[in-house]
């Protein structure tokens, strides 16, 4: 149970840092948005845009977790609600694995290719700086916002679900 609790403590850790960065990512993409509307200079808008591409996708420390649902080792955990609550964790890091690896699969599939042919990443500047005011960025601005604040909202849901976890793991070691 302490590895468990330990491995909780790590990922509460992660989660809380991944809700950082990307809260500072929602804020470069809305301050890029602006900047477009009101046709700044490239250069400020290419600065917040790109924030696009970037990502700090959460990786779970389960090896503990895994261990025990691979293994058919929970069955040694006598709580039930443990049992159920991990269970329920575990979907909640899946849900955060496919969110995370559709999202970069969009962006490899369509925005990378894209930006490869508008801009030069050697002198970072704009082949095309027509492109960086037009809609087609402003809709990646748009989805990027909308799926960072999809994944922000599982990641709080993670975060409260191994706050209960850790409730029932502590009620249990102190028993």
């Amino acid at each position: 149970m302490k590895d468990i609790r330990n491995d909780l403590r790590k990922d509460s850790l992660k989660l809380e840092f991944a809700l950082r960065v990307n809260d500072k990512k929602s804020g470069k993409l809305l301050n890029g948005l602006n900047l477009i509307s009101k046709k700044a200079p490239i250069d400020s808008v290419l600065v917040n845009v790109l924030e696009i591409g970037n990502y700090n996708f959460f990786n779970p420390d389960n090896f503990t977790l895994l261990s025990l649902l691979q293994s058919g080792d929970l069955k040694l955990i006598q709580s039930e609600d443990i049992k159920k609550e991990i269970l329920r964790l575990q979907k909640v890091y899946e849900m955060i694995d496919t969110m995370q690896k559709n999202f970069l699969q969009a962006l490899d599939d369509n925005y990378f290719p894209i930006l490869l042919n508008k801009m030069d990443m050697v002198e970072f500047r704009a082949i095309d700086p027509d492109f960086f005011y037009g809609i087609e960025i402003k809709n990646y601005c748009a989805f990027t916002l909308n799926e960072t604040n999809q994944q922000n909202q599982t990641y709080k849901q993670a975060l409260k679900q191994i706050d209960k976890l850790m409730l029932l793991i502590e009620a249990e070691i102190d028993k």
